[in-house]
């Protein structure tokens, strides 16, 4: 599944993202272009608790995306704030502004791919960020080893590994090689990758990390410019998927309580994950068939559940014996009803309140 792309990878390339696009190349640098653009984003509370309201602009060029933070909620500060930030892409790129500039990417860690079951959050980078010192750790905290090539990234997980509770960093590294020569797996508990390293297949990687005399756990994650490009992205799965967003601190969820025994093997983190996602999928069906009201009809609750399960209009046409366009008019009520503009807000807010 491909990450947002960066400047310095050409060769990836970024979800079709369901934001309206800016067209940066007739875009203005006048502040006043930037005006009707500025937006407030969801989950900043969560994403950098304590942080005031502010306005955020999503900012093309070159057939690239991302989603930067203005630090003003005064909507005539926030778009000079973005004009200068368009004007730097435009001048001096998008590695260069990546380095001067904070930017809002939706981090998901993919813990299953058959079906894929995912969790996601939001976060921010920080240009300024330094990895964060080493900090007192309860004994049986467990080491997370990461590996991703983008420096601003790599520092930015780091911070939030930092702030997981009975989690501790037990090594960052720029790509798979460096971490393998590292004494660093040796007592590491779980190893977080970028998808597609550039220094190896994943295969090989995941292979060569359970060959080690102490097996190290890995799971691949991806960072994506919105939620919504990691639902585009597997549309069409046949095996199914669930997406469920997590604050930053609970990203770790799927196997926080199985990161407190001694040496977790894969198969152990295997099983608490299943144990983990099913007794959610339970709670959720549970709740879909219980007596309580729901704003949604019985037929439109059988659409979403498809939706869930991944399927495309014409497999829920298919599944529920109706046509695409009934499909078509279905979701537009629930739209309407649940007050989202998109599937995947569909499916977290009714399934995931």
């Amino acid at each position: 599944m491909p990450k947002m792309k960066r400047a310095q990878q050409p060769q990836r390339k970024t979800p079709p993202s369901s934001a309206a696009p800016i067209q940066a190349e007739s875009a203005p640098s006048d502040s006043s272009y930037w005006l009707p653009r500025v937006v407030h984003r969801n989950y900043v509370d969560l994403a950098k608790p304590g942080w005031p309201l502010h306005y955020s602009a999503r900012i093309e060029h070159e057939g690239m995306a991302c989603y930067f933070p203005l630090g003003s909620n005064e909507r005539s500060h926030a778009a000079r704030r973005a004009s200068e930030i368009y004007r730097t892409v435009v001048a001096r790129g998008w590695t260069s502004t990546f380095l001067n500039h904070s930017r809002e990417i939706t981090f998901a860690i993919f813990w299953r791919r058959h079906p894929i079951v995912c969790t996601y959050t939001t976060l921010y980078t920080d240009p300024r960020a330094r990895p964060p010192s080493p900090r007192p750790a309860r004994p049986d905290s467990r080491r997370v080893v990461l590996i991703e090539d983008d420096p601003k990234i790599l520092a930015t997980l780091e911070e939030w590994v930092s702030t997981c509770p009975d989690i501790r960093l037990g090594g960052a590294f720029r790509n798979a090689r460096s971490a393998l020569r590292s004494r660093a797996l040796t007592n590491a508990d779980v190893c977080l990758f970028t998808q597609h390293p550039q220094d190896m297949s994943e295969q090989d990687l995941i292979h060569r990390l359970a060959s080690l005399p102490r097996p190290v756990p890995a799971f691949a994650f991806g960072i994506f410019e919105v939620s919504d490009d990691i639902f585009a992205s597997l549309s069409g799965v046949q095996e199914g998927y669930y997406l469920r967003r997590r604050p930053p601190l609970g990203m770790l969820d799927p196997i926080q309580t199985v990161t407190r025994r001694s040496t977790p093997s894969r198969h152990d983190m295997d099983s608490h994950i299943n144990s983990y996602f099913l007794g959610i999928l339970d709670r959720t069906n549970s709740e879909m068939t219980s007596p309580q009201p729901s704003i949604l009809t019985s037929r439109e609750l059988e659409v979403l559940d498809c939706v869930r399960k991944g399927y495309p209009d014409k497999q829920i046409a298919q599944a529920l014996s109706i046509q695409p366009s009934t499909v078509h008019t279905h979701l537009k009520k629930m739209f309407e009803k649940l007050g989202v503009h998109t599937r995947t807000e569909a499916v977290m807010k009714h399934l995931q309140k």
